[in-house]
C-alpha cells in the first residue's frame, strides 16, 4: 500500500505556524522569525503576512 501525502497534510505543511523559528510573543500578531538572531546575529524579524502561510527556505518543523 502506498501512503498518500495528503493523509499527513498537517505534517507536510511548511508554514511559519508550524516552524520552530516562529516566536509568538510580544507586540506582533504573526510572530517573529528567530532564524536571523540564531544564525546571523541579527535582530529577530517580524513575519510578513504574505509569508506566514507559505513559509520560507529556513523552515524546520516544530516538535511537540
Amino acid at each position: 500500500m502506498i501512503d498518500n501525502p495528503k493523509d499527513n497534510e498537517v505534517e507536510n505543511e511548511r508554514n511559519c505556524w508550524s516552524c520552530t523559528y516562529q516566536l509568538i510573543a510580544g507586540d506582533t500578531f504573526l510572530g517573529k522569525c528567530t532564524w536571523f538572531s540564531k544564525h546571523k546575529r541579527e535582530k529577530d524579524k517580524e513575519i510578513p503576512p504574505d509569508k506566514v502561510d507559505v513559509g520560507c527556505k529556513h523552515f524546520i518543523q516544530r516538535t511537540i
